[in-house]
């Protein structure tokens, strides 16, 4: 290959550029020459610097020899002019290529461009904001405009930043302006301001389709959301930037949005879309050493959220290998807290303190004295430390490392930070105290869980944020303390029914879809709630006294099964010292001595509770975790079965017992049946022409029992449902003609039918381990008044004889009443419980007040 001599005898660029990458790869001794190029659609001008800081230029032709040289660097016919690139610079060097100068003659304007670009590569910024204005001021190239802008601000000339963007017009080199500009303000603490200016660059970058960049400023926006607790914003920022990223179809963009976004569901706790997210970043293309490495970091805090400890275990130890390869001792660290965490849980307590120990090794090598502290940092080796302090069995030690509560602590670390707290003091005995730091505890839950609106909340996340409601209850159960320990079960639960409700779908697709589903959750929460809310007087404790009859309400935590009665005159509470996965046996023996045509008779523990309620008094259940499958109607109580010795109804939340009112029966116009949708039910088609026949119904069946006939069939006074029913991905439903009616599709309704009758098989079960997500509590939470629902699978024949029975006994008017009439007489024909037994009535007692409930739109 020959050399440049003074511009003469240089070979053609076809002639030299075939064998430029060819011999680059095969020798690091070759000096390349430098050639004329000819005029071609793609060119580009690389600036070099030899070895001496002379100056000169070399043209190449072809993109695909171009893209070899320079792997993922874009040609564009706009790269005709003078660039400089750093990377490919760096690259030659790497190879041990020394590149001689072309001699050239050239422009000023071209002239000012490398001066501005060689001074900004070698970080001389005060001189490249200087060379890069002269350089704009002659070319007027918007890159070197915005190259003179981020020169200013890391020279610290901020207030000079804001200059540039009249200059450069609606462009994308006026969105990377903004982006500084909006850095500027986040540093000055104007996170509103900060917001602001990234909103207006991530639309300028979007408009000139720079799709990583503005997927990057969308994950800054996000992250500025989440640090400020306004979740719903930051979910639709990391949505809409790993939106703007698969536009772009790079694998880094996609890989960072998809992270953020499985990072901040995990958060939240919606841990099985976190993993979705987390599945789509594994499977992108062409993922680099860094990008494996934070794949398995990221997989094994997802199965320990799971509860996969071995799996997460395998995975950190994965991660930690790959961190410490590459010499990164701040993951190095964390994952030592993470695997400290996982021998805790296992039960190797020499193996956490080791973990422990090597993680503040890192931790005292990398400290900056002089730099603020990271809060993240320290609110993670506080959790970690009392964690492994408190599975060694030293409170004081734990207690001592958690320190003083830190309110501006990371959202997620707050709570878990007052839940270690409560469980030191308790531990000490030092019960007002670890009761304060619980009740901080459940504060910061609550605020996570309204956030999380419509994302599922589940596994391990789900049964931790329980921990310190339950830890409360345990304290109001020593102290016999019933008041607040009803207060706390309420808030454990439901959080008024926005859980409850909007918890139907892990296949949100759009920040849109997300926020019209919090929209329906605030409306959800009144509909229910508004006069239950207005009973609790005092902000100190409820003023929740039942109308109408007893109540008995359970909660299952870890430790122990609770149990808050009211007989009528005042609320107490119980403990059963019965763990959950212990509950779980015991209900499953239970029923199937059911299923073996045996009489129902509960443990004394549980059937004591009811033995203090007088009998002929209402009594209203609301079940929890394992108890929902207890057909608690058959259950015998001194030698009468339950459901004949109190009328009995259940609840899906506590404030129904407060928001019971008793009032006149009205008459319930117009009834409507949906029956045998699908033509394969004979007995629905037999039970709807009974209803027509004998009550009055409007029979809808067939194909014409259609989504949106159901839907206009909101408005009856009863509307009787004998369909299938069953659980998909998006939860309960109800199968008709043309598709499914979900439970959270009530949810949206504007009205509700008084009472509803779902008289189908194991209507009454949602996805979760209790009613949230059922039919009946959608319905509910719609403005039914009640419904009728069954636990498990009921035959089509018996179906059709209790509802024939349910309403000859007034079940319109009274469904509590006639439930209970239809079940004696069936009972004394001699069925069996398995027969009878799986029908429930949810919601308030007998008599219903009005023929339809509205709910006003928002």
């Amino acid at each position: 290959m020959k050399l440049c001599d003074a511009g003469f005898g240089l070979p053609s660029w076809h002639e030299v550029l075939p064998s430029l990458p060819v011999s680059l790869e095969r020798s690091k001794n070759v000096v390349p020459a430098c050639f004329a190029a000819r005029p071609l659609p793609h060119v580009m001008r690389v600036l070099l610097s030899s070895s001496i800081g002379q100056v000169g230029t070399v043209a190449i032709g072809r993109p695909t020899t171009t893209a070899r040289l320079m792997p993922g660097h874009r040609v564009t016919p706009q790269s005709a002019g003078v660039l400089a690139s750093a990377s490919m610079k760096r690259w030659l060097y790497a190879l041990g290529v020394t590149l001689p100068v072309c001699p050239t003659t050239p422009q000023p304007a071209a002239d000012a461009t490398v001066q501005c670009r060689v001074e900004f590569e070698r970080a001389s910024y005060a001189a490249a904001e200087q060379s890069c204005a002269d350089a704009f001021a002659v070319s007027g190239e918007r890159s070197v405009g915005a190259l003179a802008a981020k020169a200013s601000y890391l020279s610290g000339n901020k207030a000079a930043v804001a200059a540039w963007l009249p200059k450069l017009g609606p462009s994308q080199e006026a969105g990377e302006v903004l982006a500084l500009l909006g850095t500027i303000a986040r540093d000055a603490g104007d996170h509103s301001d900060a917001i602001t200016q990234w909103e207006r660059g991530k639309q300028h970058l979007t408009d000139a389709e720079d799709w990583g960049k503005a997927s990057k400023l969308g994950t800054w926006i996000g992250k500025e959301y989440w640090k400020r607790a306004e979740f719903s914003l930051a979910l639709s920022s990391f949505q809409d930037a790993a939106a703007l990223a698969d536009r772009g179809r790079d694998t880094g963009p996609r890989f960072a949005a998809y992270g953020f976004l499985s990072d901040f569901l995990f958060e939240l706790g919606a841990v099985r879309w976190a993993e979705t997210w987390h599945a789509r970043a594994i499977a992108l293309p062409e993922l680099n050493a860094s990008r494996q490495r934070s794949i398995a970091l990221r997989t094994g805090t997802l199965a320990w959220s799971a509860g996969r400890v071995n799996v997460a275990k395998a995975a950190y130890e994965e991660a930690l290998a790959g961190y410490l390869a590459a010499d990164d001792l701040d993951n190095v660290r964390v994952l030592h807290l993470n695997l400290a965490e996982v021998a805790a849980e296992m039960g190797r307590n020499d193996a956490a303190v080791t973990h422990l120990a090597q993680a503040n090794a890192i931790r005292e090598q990398l400290d900056d004295v002089s730099a603020p502290p990271n809060r993240f940092v320290t609110a993670s080796e506080q959790y970690y430390g009392s964690l492994v302090a408190l599975a060694s069995g030293d409170a004081a030690r734990a207690l001592e490392l958690l320190g003083h509560p830190d309110p501006e602590a990371p959202t997620d670390w707050q709570w878990q930070l007052e839940l270690q707290r409560g469980k030191a003091l308790l531990q000490l005995r030092r019960v007002a105290e670890a009761q304060t730091a619980l009740r901080r505890a459940t504060k910061v839950i609550e605020t996570l869980r309204r956030a999380a609106g419509g994302l599922r909340i589940r596994d391990r996340v789900a049964r931790r944020r329980r921990e310190p409601f339950e830890l409360l209850l345990g304290i109001h159960s020593r102290n016999a303390d019933a008041s607040e320990a009803v207060w706390d079960y309420e808030r454990a639960r439901s959080r008024a029914f926005l859980d409850a409700v909007l918890g139907r779908n892990d296949r949100i697709e759009t920040a849109e879809a997300f926020n019209a589903q919090l929209d329906g959750g605030a409306s959800v929460a009144r509909a229910l709630n508004e006069r239950a809310l207005a009973t609790r007087g005092e902000t100190t404790g409820p003023s929740l006294r039942p109308n109408n009859g007893a109540v008995v309400a359970w909660f299952s935590g870890e430790a122990a099964t609770y149990a808050l009665v009211f007989d009528g005159t005042a609320w107490r509470i119980e403990s059963l010292d019965v763990a959950s996965s212990d509950l779980r046996a015991l209900v499953d023996e239970i029923v199937v001595r059911l299923d073996e045509g045996s009489e129902l008779e509960l443990p004394s523990s549980i059937s004591s509770i009811f033995e203090g309620i007088p009998a002929g008094m209402p009594l209203a259940i609301v079940a929890d975790g394992a108890l929902v499958d207890i057909p608690f109607a058959a259950a015998r109580i001194q030698g009468i079965p339950l459901g004949e010795r109190n009328p009995m109804r259940r609840m899906i939340s506590l404030f129904e017992a407060a928001s019971d009112e008793a009032g006149v029966s009205a008459p319930r116009v117009p009834r409507v049946v949906l029956s045998d949708p699908e033509g394969d039910l004979p007995g629905a088609q037999r039970e709807g022409q009974y209803l027509a026949r004998e009550q009055g119904f409007e029979v809808v069946s067939g194909s014409v029992a259609t989504v949106k006939r159901a839907t206009a069939a909101s408005a009856a006074g009863l509307l009787h449902i004998a369909a299938h029913v069953g659980l998909d991905k998006q939860g309960a439903y109800v199968a008709l003609s043309d598709g499914r009616l979900h439970a959270f599709d009530l949810s949206a309704w504007t009205q509700a039918p008084v009472t509803v009758i779902l008289a189908s098989c194991a209507s009454a079960r949602g996805d979760d381990s209790d009613t949230w997500g059922s039919l009946p509590a959608a319905f509910l939470a719609a403005g039914s008044r009640q419904v009728l629902a069954t636990l498990w699978s009921v035959q089509d024949d018996d179906a059709h004889e209790l509802v024939r029975l349910f309403y000859a006994h007034g079940g319109a008017e009274r469904p509590v009443a006639g439930l209970q009439s239809a079940q004696r007489q069936l009972r004394e024909r001699g069925w069996s419980a398995r027969r009878w037994a799986a029908y429930v009535v949810f919601g308030a007692s007998d008599p219903a007040l009005h023929a339809t409930h509205e709910r006003k739109p928002e």
